[in-house]
């Protein structure tokens, strides 16, 4: 929340942002580390990469990996679900602040999703995806 003491409009573009989302308003509540990054700042919130995010999750889950595998797997989920708190909140501002076109907005939570495949498909074959293809069915939003 320290953003919030710079002036330029911050205070302004985070009441508007609650104002806007009850579910940004409920995960910055009970996450308020998400709210001290740089979401509020000068020229308002940008995207992220959603690659960065599940991969930085990912290593921290490859460090601590335990060698129980319900262990393991409970931690894979939860690495899983922070990244994807990060990217949603980031991108739910982007798009309420309006510092992002929709279809960069859906391409960032498409990016995602492939993400999640991805690591998902890693973790389930150890590490060895040869051989196999996965088919998503429906919409990946803005992938191309």
């Amino acid at each position: 929340m320290n953003a919030l003491a710079e002036g330029d409009g911050v205070l302004s573009r985070f009441i508007g942002v609650l104002g806007g989302s009850r579910f940004v308003g409920d995960v910055l509540v009970q996450h308020p580390d998400l709210a001290d990054s740089d979401l509020f700042g000068r020229g308002g919130a940008r995207l992220v990469d959603p690659r960065l995010v599940v991969a930085d999750h990912w290593e921290n889950f490859e460090r601590y990996r335990p060698a129980d595998s319900d262990e393991a797997r409970e931690l894979f989920v939860a690495a899983l679900r922070r990244a994807k708190l990060e990217v949603t909140v980031t991108v739910a501002i982007a798009d309420l602040v309006g510092g992002e076109e929709s279809h960069d907005v859906t391409g960032c939570l498409s990016e995602l999703a492939e993400e999640f495949l991805q690591r998902t498909v890693l973790y389930e074959m150890d590490g060895d995806d040869s051989g196999l293809s996965v088919i998503a069915v429906g919409k990946l939003g803005g992938a191309s």
